[in-house]
């Protein structure tokens, strides 16, 4: 196609009928915005009587420019006879430029053909407000033909008070018009949710299905077909009248059961809008990537041409089919793999992707997600990942300086570990990457909860910056941001990274970097106008925000990532970190980390200072002890690169512009393992777990959890509930300048009362959402005790539909661990002295023993050169952590201290 230059030769282009959609000649017309509606009115006018032309972008350009000008063109087309797809778009273009096209459509129901005033009625519906209301309300006593149409648009306003009159209407219509006006009054009885699908992105919305031949109509399309064929009319089951009170009581249709795979009995779900189970969910996804391999070998980048590509090769299929129906057989395949393309791009473009490498990216990283949850036995992402951060290892005395950087990338998944643990590499180096949630590491693949982002805080901004979280990740999802957000993931991601590489996901990143990434986004990432989405937020909200909430912001906007090492662990109290890039040392309050973490592991965290205390964010990378000079290394080498461009750049500022990227880089290639298992303030295992419920009595389910003394409806969130309980024992009351984790249960959700004591420990989350309620806890046992507490409240009102846990490791988990017999057992004093005495020959011959991280010196040669000093030092950290986490996790571990002062070294150099 050649490249148009002026708006009329680019309307030109537009209008000649080809295989898919014109996307982006179409966004260069409503580029010029409500200027281009009378150029593209007057082609219209022009070729509504031609019949080599596509007239359907036009209409769907005149929609999304609003422009009131084109109405009088587009109420022309309702009347159109034989033609759904045309009279659909005009009166969805009608509806989105709204109010003034009501007076048009008004004096359409006066004048109109049938099937006018059928799609005048429905727009009218969309539209909304007082005139169109009163319009139909009058209609529906003056043409009766289609009060069933006319129902079903005061239906789509929602308004309750259109009841008696509708039923009127029903007392008086035909039998076969009284099901859609008895759905009328079942629909407003029940309250309205709007389903049109007319706010779709537009490139969605009118998309044509190359089977349809259209793309999908809204309701109208159903009456205009019905009133304009007798037969269709006769075919129809007419029902009786009844009592309004009657209609009103009936039920909802019950929920379909879920679906299973018929091989395996597993659910089905839709992670990438294909149907798969555990069988078949990785090698699904795998074969959408190919679709995106393939587009990138033919040169397309684009996602919408891949797109068409798709389409182009759908239609020649169904031109086969026809001229060869005794292949009957291998066209059912091709098109059922055509099917899964042409799905895949339409939910990449739904999720926000325009190019390929964005697209494969977010493939490539759901592959990795449902491998780590459902394995891979097929090998299908190969080769094997290789060591990752967050991985601590738990090493035999001499494997710090033996063990080889590349040798666990050929390790496979069930072999033993390389790094001497005695576990399989999978459960042990090779296991999944490590992620944080707000204050306190947490494991990777595990998707934030909503209720941990309110988890109160024992002090006012600590309150505050949970209370502002929901509302910042809100904003970042709004429809204006997804294209910053493409933007964005350009440098987050790396768009040509292998599958086994893992470099996204569909949110878009892995589950485990997204408290990080989301950060980053709103924090630090700079939009098209220099801004952050920080600072647009605060920018659209002036006079808003309330002082102390703009406060916080300012802090969270002054935050950076940087490296952090582990010096000190005061168990239940807080962390000593040193700043390996920025420099400096810091005591930070934590109390759940403080249980995972041990000297000498290395952070990528960002600290923020509320309430005159240092805090760990939610978005953190844990990397092994072990990478401790290659990071350092790695980091002021990409300083220096920048500083090549920008001389005058601080450390501050390249951590601000680079961190982010530059440590979800390292995570990937390295994709670290979880920290221990967390659990809750009973002891419970931490899960992720909901339980489901259909709503019979909106107002009557919230009247009873509001009388339910356990639960609090949050003020600026109506129909959403936290569930407490009140905490017993010794601490109620902290002093004046007590240390809030000092109170008991603290990292669980606490809530303070004004004179800074704890009073109740946060158990749960209970949210009504239309007809749905949804209770959501963190242990079974948990979850267990919220059922009962509802039914005991509001059982009468609600009916139980189902529940969900979720802990993708478990699940991935493909073998348990061989039981020791009585026989493989020493007495535990034997076998403390002989690991004891082991230890202690091995570690007292250690250090005048040659060593390859050395360069084959010994620990005590090296140690008398600088460069020497600084390699032992790495090393005897790796050891010293690896005997810190064997602490934390047996109980036990031998202590290495010593070494540091036979060698006459300090740990901090």
């Amino acid at each position: 196609m050649s490249q148009p230059t002026t708006l009329e030769t680019l309307l030109d282009d537009i209008t000649v009928p080809t295989i898919g959609m014109p996307v982006r000649l179409m966004e260069r017309v409503l580029e010029v915005d409500r200027e281009a509606a009378p150029a593209v009115c007057e082609v219209l006018e022009s070729r509504r009587e031609e019949g080599d032309h596509d007239l359907l972008w036009l209409v769907v350009m005149l929609g999304e420019l609003g422009e009131p000008a084109a109405v009088p063109s587009l109420v022309a087309l309702l009347g159109l006879t034989g033609e759904i797809e045309l009279p659909g778009a005009a009166a969805e273009a009608l509806a989105k430029i709204g109010e003034p096209a009501v007076p048009f459509l008004v004096e359409t129901l006066r004048q109109g053909s049938p099937q006018e005033r059928i799609w005048a009625y429905g727009t009218l519906g969309w539209i909304g407000g007082e005139p169109a209301y009163t319009a139909l309300l009058e209609a529906l006593e003056r043409d009766r033909e289609l009060a069933d149409v006319i129902a079903t648009a005061l239906a789509a306003l929602g308004r309750a008070e259109a009841i008696p009159a509708i039923y009127g209407a029903l007392e008086r219509s035909e039998e076969w018009q009284r099901i859609d006006l008895n759905d009328a009054i079942v629909t407003l009885g029940r309250g309205h949710d709007d389903e049109s699908g007319i706010g779709k992105d537009w490139r969605l919305r009118y998309r044509r299905q190359p089977r349809l031949g259209s793309f999908m109509p809204a309701w109208p399309a159903i009456p205009a077909t019905v009133h304009g064929n007798a037969e269709l009319r006769k075919a129809r089951k007419g029902v009786p009248v009844r009592p309004l009170e009657e209609i009103l009581s009936e039920p909802p249709e019950p929920e379909p059961e879920p679906e299973t795979c018929e091989n395996c009995g597993a659910p089905i779900e839709y992670p990438t809008n294909l149907p798969v189970c555990p069988e078949t969910a990785l090698s699904a996804v795998i074969r959408q990537i190919q679709l995106l391999n393939d587009a990138r070998e033919r040169g397309l980048e684009d996602l919408f041409d891949v797109w068409e590509d798709v389409e182009a090769s759908i239609v020649l299929l169904m031109q086969d089919e026809e001229e060869h129906p005794e292949q009957r057989e291998r066209w059912m395949d091709e098109r059922d793999e055509a099917a899964i393309d042409w799905q895949t791009c339409e939910w990449l473009v739904t999720e926000g992707l325009e190019t390929v490498g964005a697209a494969k990216a977010r493939l490539t990283a759901e592959a990795a997600r449902l491998a780590d949850r459902f394995g891979d036995p097929d090998g299908l992402l190969s080769p094997v990942r290789p060591a990752r951060a967050g991985a601590i290892p738990r090493t035999q005395p001499s494997s710090p300086s033996t063990e080889p950087a590349a040798r666990e990338a050929h390790v496979g998944r069930n072999a033993p570990c390389p790094c001497g643990s005695g576990k399989k590499y999978k459960r042990c180096c090779g296991a999944p990457a490590t992620a944080t949630g707000p204050g306190s590491v947490a494991k990777a693949g595990r998707e934030p909860k909503k209720s941990d982002a309110r988890t109160p805080s024992p002090t006012a901004e600590r309150r505050t910056n949970d209370r502002l979280w929901p509302k910042l990740l809100k904003f970042a999802r709004r429809p204006e941001v997804a294209i910053e957000i493409s933007r964005a993931l350009a440098r987050w991601e790396d768009e040509d990274a292998a599958v086994s590489c893992r470099s996204a996901d569909a949110l878009p990143v892995p589950e485990w970097a997204q408290p990080p990434f989301w950060e980053w986004l709103l924090l630090d990432f700079r939009l098209e106008g220099g801004e952050t989405l920080l600072q647009r937020y605060l920018a659209r909200r002036p006079g808003l925000v309330e002082a102390k909430e703009r406060t916080v912001l300012e802090k969270l906007g002054a935050s950076r990532l940087s490296l952090y090492e582990v010096l000190d662990v005061q168990r239940d109290e807080g962390l000593t970190l040193r700043d390996l890039f920025g420099g400096g040392t810091v005591d930070v309050r934590e109390r759940s980390g403080t249980h995972q973490l041990v000297r000498w592991d290395l952070l990528a965290a960002r600290l923020i200072e509320l309430d005159a205390a240092m805090m760990l964010s939610g978005g953190i990378f844990v990397f092994p002890a072990r990478d401790r000079a290659e990071l350092i290394e790695g980091l002021e080498e990409e300083y220096a690169r920048v500083q090549e461009q920008r001389r005058d750049i601080t450390r501050d500022e390249f951590l601000k512009e680079s961190a982010g990227e530059w440590f979800y880089g390292r995570a990937l290639a390295q994709l670290g393992a979880p920290l221990p298992r967390l659990v809750t303030a009973e002891g419970d295992e931490l899960l992720a777990c909901r339980a489901h419920y259909r709503v019979k009595d909106r107002a009557a389910v919230l009247a009873a959890l509001r009388e339910e003394a356990a639960l609090d409806e949050y003020e600026d969130e109506p129909g959403s509930f936290g569930w407490y309980e009140p905490l017993e024992g010794e601490v109620h009351r902290l002093p004046e300048n007590a240390d809030w984790d000092d109170a008991k249960g603290a990292g669980e959700s606490l809530t303070f009362d004004s004179a800074y004591g704890v009073s109740r420990r946060g158990l749960g989350h209970v949210e009504v959402r239309g007809e749905r309620l949804i209770l959501e806890c963190m242990s079974r046992e948990r979850l267990e005790r919220g059922k009962a507490l509802l039914e005991r409240s509001a059982g009468r009102w609600i009916a139980y539909r189902g529940e969900s846990v979720q802990d993708p490791w478990q699940a991935a988990e493909q073998e348990r661990p061989r039981k020791r017999k009585p026989e493989d057992f020493l007495p535990p004093d034997v076998e403390r002295e002989l690991v004891q005495d082991y230890m202690d020959r091995h570690y007292r011959e250690w250090p005048d023993e040659p060593l390859p991280a050395l360069d084959g010196l010994t620990p005590r040669e090296a140690a008398r050169t600088p460069k020497g000093r600084r390699q032992v030092a790495d090393v005897l950290r790796t050891i010293e952590n690896s005997q810190a986490r064997e602490r934390l996790e047996s109980g036990s571990a031998y202590d290495v201290s010593w070494l540091w002062e036979e060698l006459g070294l300090k740990p901090t150099e």
